[in-house]
């Protein structure tokens, strides 16, 4: 369910009362402007910077029990802060869900899944921002180079996403039993996908600056990197799939 009132007096009172009335398998998301709390590492250096998170009551009254499964962090806030970054003119609304019907996917939604959203020859990010840079370095943007920071300004913020690789290999890890020192490998390579992201931002901010040819070629040969370690990264997802599909029919018939 969304909630999407019409005055933020009415958002934030529509959130107290579902937070008190939900029941124990539901859970609250609440957006909130994460710069408003200092408690909180701001990575990005943003503000405003919304943020959506889980919050449960605990048994003080004053004090929240809040959840960040994007950034990895769980941990007791005061209330009245929270309440005070959820006020923010910036953000508004939430959802309240349910587990109450979760179940773990089938191995045919988990294949439909994989093929649907895998795109292994491509890498959408990456290309968005090369285009972007050579609109602003010899496109429709040229005489505009200086504002190419503020038109990559969300790369870091949107690079993160890119650990969810990290789900993927722990499904194959978990299902094909390759060891521990290789799912930390892959690991590692993802890391230093999503820190090549950075490395492009300040980069083109260097650019920005700096107006080079020398600079520009520097990116480009960052983005083209970018790519072969990104497509290096689903071409084992692929190969793991493959081998999941070829034991998945062993495993199904013993367990019928």
């Amino acid at each position: 369910m969304t909630t999407r009132p019409t005055s933020k007096a009415a958002n934030v009172a529509t959130f107290l009362r579902i937070l008190e009335e939900k029941e124990e398998d539901s859970c609250v998301m609440v957006m909130l402007d994460l710069a408003l709390l200092p408690e909180r590492e701001n990575k990005f250096q943003q503000s405003p910077f919304p943020h959506y998170v889980m919050i449960e009551q605990t048994e003080h009254h004053d004090e929240w029990m809040m959840y960040d499964p994007d950034f990895r962090w769980e941990g007791r806030i005061n209330k009245q802060l929270v309440l005070a970054a959820i006020a923010s003119p910036d953000v508004g609304g939430g959802y309240l869900f349910s587990s109450r019907e979760i179940r773990p996917p089938t191995d045919k939604t988990v294949e439909a899944y994989f093929r649907t959203c895998m795109k292994e020859q491509t890498n959408p990010l990456t290309n968005a921002v090369h285009s972007i840079v050579d609109s602003f370095w010899q496109g429709s943007h040229k005489e505009r180079l200086a504002d190419l920071p503020l038109a990559l300004k969300q790369l870091p913020v949107l690079a993160i996403r890119k650990y969810a690789y990290e789900h993927a290999f722990a499904f194959f890890w978990f299902k094909l039993q390759f060891t521990e020192a290789t799912f930390e490998y892959w690991c590692d390579k993802i890391e230093a996908l999503e820190h090549g992201f950075k490395a492009i931002h300040y980069r083109a901010m260097k650019l920005a600056k700096t107006q080079t040819e020398q600079d520009y070629n520097h990116l480009c040969a960052q983005l083209n990197e970018q790519n072969l370690r990104e497509k290096a990264i689903k071409h084992q997802l692929v190969t793991y799939f493959d081998q999941w599909l070829l034991v998945k029919p062993e495993k199904e018939l013993q367990e019928s």
